[in-house]
């Protein structure tokens, strides 16, 4: 570890902040948690998450952060079980495993005549 302090990293992350802590610890919660509905694709998804980490000031965590979030509202079991699988997942890896199982469900749904199409 670098020897700091939890207290003097939070310090630091304030004082690189434009934004007051108080207003930080507010964006990130807002965040952490951001409602995903049932219906909700993470086509649809993601875009909502970027929005709003955008506000926070997570920095080097930022990716580490959205992997998070992703896995964590997940509704599905496939999906969720390859990202956990995977040891030091990428945003955009685990962005582009959702989005496959989007397409799988979608394909499925609307009838297998979808499955040939391309769009």
């Amino acid at each position: 570890g670098s020897g700091k302090t939890h207290g003097r990293l939070l310090e630091e992350v304030a004082a690189r902040s434009p934004a007051a802590p108080e207003f930080q610890a507010h964006e990130r919660d807002e965040f952490n948690s951001l409602p995903r509905s049932e219906n909700t694709t993470c086509r649809d998804f993601i875009p909502q998450l970027k929005k709003e980490v955008s506000r926070c000031t997570y920095s080097d965590r930022l990716d580490e952060q959205l992997c998070d979030r992703l896995e964590a509202d997940i509704n599905n079991l496939t999906p969720q079980r390859r990202l956990l699988e995977k040891k030091d997942l990428a945003f955009a890896k685990a962005q582009k495993i959702c989005e496959q199982h989007d397409d799988i469900i979608q394909a499925t749904s609307s009838g297998s005549d979808t499955l040939l199409q391309r769009h």
